[in-house]
This record gives C-alpha cells, sequence and structure tokens, in this order.
C-alpha cells in the first residue's frame, strides 16, 4: 500500500552506506490528555516526566498511542503493543476493572498502593 502512495514514501537512509552516524534510539513514553478528567490536572504527564524526563535516550510525548511505554490509570491505548504502566489510585487493579487485562498482557507494570496479584512484589 505505502509503495502506491503519490509522491513514493521518502526511504530510510542506508547510514553505514552512506558513511553517517545513525541517530540514537529513542524510547518514547507517552500518557492521554484524557486522564485529566480525573481531577483536573493531567497526573500522568506529571508522573511520566518524574519517572523518565530528564533519562537520556527517552523522549516524552502525548497522546501517542503506538509509543514503547503508555502511562494509564483510566484510558487504555488502542491497539498497543508496548509496556503498559497502569497506575493505580484505588486498592488493586480490580477495583479499576483492569486486573484481567493486566494478567493475561505479558508487558505490564502495576505501581499502585497494594500487590497486584500474579507475579508481584508489594513494598509496605
Amino acid at each position: 500500500f505505502l509503495a502506491r502512495l503519490e509522491p513514493p514514501f521518502p526511504a530510510l537512509p542506508d547510514y553505514a552506506k552512506e558513511g553517517i552516524p545513525a541517530p540514537p534510539p529513542i524510547a518514547l513514553v507517552s500518557w492521554s490528555s484524557r486522564e485529566a478528567e480525573l481531577g483536573g490536572l493531567n497526573w500522568a504527564a506529571s508522573f511520566a516526566a518524574e519517572v523518565f524526563g530528564g533519562m537520556p535516550g527517552v523522549a516524552l510525548k502525548e497522546d501517542v498511542e503506538c509509543a514503547d511505554i503508555y502511562v494509564f490509570r483510566s484510558k487504555l491505548p488502542n491497539n498497543f503493543g508496548g509496556v503498559l504502566l497502569f497506575v493505580d489510585g484505588e486498592r488493586s487493579p480490580d477495583d479499576s476493572g483492569y486486573q484481567k487485562l493486566l494478567a493475561s498482557y505479558p508487558a505490564s507494570i502495576v505501581v499502585g498502593p497494594l500487590a497486584a496479584g500474579g507475579v508481584s512484589t508489594h513494598f509496605p
């Protein structure tokens, strides 16, 4: 499909062949702007900035559902394949209705006040 676009989709440069250094890899961390609906301030933006801000090789950008790491509490991304970072404001993901999803998704991390079950560690 992309080959039929007019004008043609530009190819990425062959860095080795052209003798130019490849850009450093970047991990993209994102969250939904709709998380602000949980009290007026976007806690997810603040959380991502506090945890990942200033780290080399990490970029922060709001509303990118194909990010490498997606921080959420209420707005789950669609068709996602990265790491889900669920920040729980309740007692457990079960209270939020995400227990089954997070238990079955292999790349999920739950940050919250209680252990989430499965392979989890509770730090009292």
